[in-house]
């Protein structure tokens, strides 16, 4: 009788156990519709799994009792596991806009086209030339902040604020080039499980400011401030820490009719 007893409350409790190994539940949204494609998470692991298209979902566990639930577009919530392994529906919010902000700092690849007209002045006559500079292809440097308005699904929108210095040099002629740029509205597409690669594009207003660095003034039909403007592209992947890094391609084309490409990368930190 007593090895009867002892067996039955062995089979108890291995079906409590084996009752505990898993989690199971159904998550929806505040307006009761199912979410597929949840993200549902052992809490203090990586152990994770997704939500079913009728928006069920079973994970192994193994030895939280907390299960960590998230989805683009609404809030993350934490909820306690049944001791048998049951959770009660789980109802996500919608999340508000969030908005970070960063700095990025870089080196840039520059190639720089400009066409112009000089006038040669004879004793009896003047004559017009016309001609292609083709500055020197030289690396440039790049600094700027930049602010992320993140609504919580895969695209977001960044605005930035972004200074570029280069060299430009041909024949006689050295200038320092600064180049104020201003992303007007940068799309940004997040990627991946946890959406640390991202793309940004989008058009750039510019402001290029030049200057001598010898004696030879600046040709006659270039001026010293110019506006322009430019396509940017940048693609890159950010860490949990707010790290990250960038690779970013630009061309666009000044007031004055100067060609400006540029290729490059750039270390972030997002606060």
């Amino acid at each position: 009788m007593k090895k009867l007893l002892f067996f039955a409350l062995l089979m108890l409790l291995s079906a409590q156990i084996f009752g505990q190994e898993f989690a199971f539940g159904v998550i929806k949204n505040d307006k009761g519709e199912i979410l597929a494609g949840a993200t549902v998470t052992e809490k203090g692991t990586n152990n994770s799994t997704l939500t079913n298209t009728d928006g069920t979902f079973k994970l192994k566990m193994t030895s939280s009792k907390e299960i960590v639930v998230s989805m683009a577009g609404y809030e993350k919530t934490t909820v306690k596991v049944n001791p048998d392994g049951s959770v009660p529906d789980i109802i996500l919010e919608k999340a508000m806009p969030r908005v970070a902000f960063g700095v990025k700092a870089g080196a840039e690849y520059c190639i720089t086209e400009f066409e112009s007209d000089i006038e040669d002045n004879y004793s009896y006559f003047s004559r017009t030339t016309s001609f292609d500079v083709d500055f020197k292809n030289t690396v440039g440097f790049n600094a700027g902040l930049y602010m992320d308005l993140n609504f919580g699904r895969t695209f977001s929108f960044e605005l930035g604020l972004q200074l570029y210095k280069k060299t430009l040099e041909a024949d006689s002629i050295k200038l320092q080039c600064y180049d104020l740029n201003i992303p007007i509205a940068v799309c940004k597409w997040r990627m991946g499980k946890r959406k640390h690669y991202f793309m940004t594009w989008g058009p750039s207003l510019d402001v290029l400011f030049f200057e001598s660095e010898n004696e030879a003034d600046l040709m006659d039909d270039m001026t010293k401030t110019q506006i322009g403007v430019s396509l940017y592209y940048s693609t890159g992947y950010e860490f949990k820490s707010g790290f990250g890094f960038r690779l970013n391609a630009r061309g666009g084309v000044s007031s004055e009719d100067i060609l400006h490409y540029s290729f490059g990368g750039a270390l972030t930190y997002r606060f």
